[in-house]
């Protein structure tokens, strides 16, 4: 154990932290040591399992495209957001990034049209019907329009990139996580690593439970290696939905 170690799990150092952990907690924050963060994660990831590809599923407009590069992943990446508004956003986004390909579709099972639920907020909007427990936790979930939009599975997608690259997966699509993965049958065995939402409450009309959708990861022989609370009902307090990150093991 280095001095670092020693020091923080000294009792008087717990004690001079938690005033500073009060205060931030009534102002919405909480401390997390470094080496457990998402960021920290994520760039371990990366380097080990050696990703060369990353996919976006549900890329809204361009916020984890633009965290992974902030994280300094140069390599090549492609999202896919389905909405009008949202996909316009997101294809300023890598306009000066010749490396990052943005697809206005939905993923799903197989090739098909279908109603895009857009909520006031774009990013609660699903193929999926909102449920009313969505709405009371997050009003701006509630859709305000609908958009037809084609929905193309995962296979098939990422042909121009070639059968041997190592795969980082990332799914954020209110509650159809369960259609995605059965259109990425043959994408599946290239992914090194699944990062993906899942919900602990029904908020989206049969949506993927995440007993099931961990059970999918799990027999595709995946590891989860980091949890992490997400939509939380601040009212209850309640954890609604939470991410998680998976490695094949």
């Amino acid at each position: 154990m280095n001095v670092r170690d020693r020091l923080i799990r000294t009792r008087l150092f717990r004690v001079a932290k938690w005033p500073t952990r009060v205060a931030l907690w009534h102002l919405g924050y909480e401390i997390q040591r470094i080496g457990s963060s998402e960021a920290t994660v994520i760039r371990r990831l990366l380097q080990s399992e050696d990703v060369d590809l990353v996919v976006d599923v549900g890329g809204n407009q361009g916020q984890y495209g633009g965290f992974m590069r902030l994280l300094g992943y140069s390599g090549d990446l492609i999202s896919f957001e389905p909405s009008t508004d949202a996909y316009r956003l997101l294809k300023r986004s890598t306009k000066k990034d010749s490396n990052w390909v943005a697809v206005q579709a939905a993923l799903g099972a197989t090739n098909d049209l279908s109603f895009l639920n857009v909520s006031a907020n774009s990013v609660s909007s699903s193929l999926l019907h909102v449920t009313r427990r969505h709405t009371q936790a997050e009003r701006a979930s509630e859709p305000i329009a609908s958009e037809r939009v084609p929905v193309l599975p995962l296979d098939g997608q990422l042909d121009q990139y070639g059968d041997e690259r190592r795969i980082w997966l990332k799914l954020d699509v209110q509650g159809y996580e369960g259609e995605v993965l059965k259109g990425a049958t043959h994408t599946l065995p290239r992914c090194r690593v699944i990062q993906c939402e899942a919900s602990l409450q029904a908020l989206y009309e049969g949506g993927t439970d995440y007993l099931e959708l961990l059970t999918i990861v799990r027999d595709e022989g995946f590891t989860m290696v980091w949890i992490q609370p997400g939509f939380i009902d601040h009212e209850s307090g309640e954890v609604l939905q939470f991410d998680f990150i998976a490695v094949r093991r």
